[in-house]
């Protein structure tokens, strides 16, 4: 399982310069997790398209879309270290609070939009502007 650890953050709308303070959750991956998730991608991949050859037209072209897509996801999955969930905090703009589900590597700066009014926000680490 991986680890889930909160990172606090500052919410700046870029437009007014107003910034408040929020949360994000970020689930991150020992060796051992993101190994298992590499090879266990690469077993299922290969699996489908070991299955695939029985099925007739298909088998010139799925066996070997899915043996490039089974090393494809589990060289994504080796290398992905950490991976945001949600952010929670109050919009500067119109000071509602909010959470929403957030994807990808929480190399911040990232951009996000309140779910109220639609601002967008700049997600900065809470030590930097």
């Amino acid at each position: 399982m991986p680890e889930r650890t909160q990172m606090p953050v500052k919410l700046l709308h870029e437009l007014s310069g107003a910034h408040s303070e929020g949360t994000l959750i970020v689930d991150r991956f020992a060796a051992g997790e993101r190994r298992k998730r590499a090879v266990l991608a690469l077993l299922g991949a290969w699996t489908l398209g070991a299955l695939t050859i029985a099925i007739p037209i298909v088998h010139f072209v799925a066996p070997f879309v899915l043996f490039a897509a089974g090393i494809w996801l589990a060289v994504r999955f080796w290398k992905e270290h950490a991976r945001m969930r949600e952010l929670a905090g109050t919009c500067p703009k119109c000071g509602n609070n909010f959470t929403k589900e957030m994807e990808g590597a929480p190399d911040l700066p990232v951009w996000s939009e309140c779910p109220h009014c639609g601002a967008s926000l700049a997600v900065h680490a809470r030590d930097e502007t």
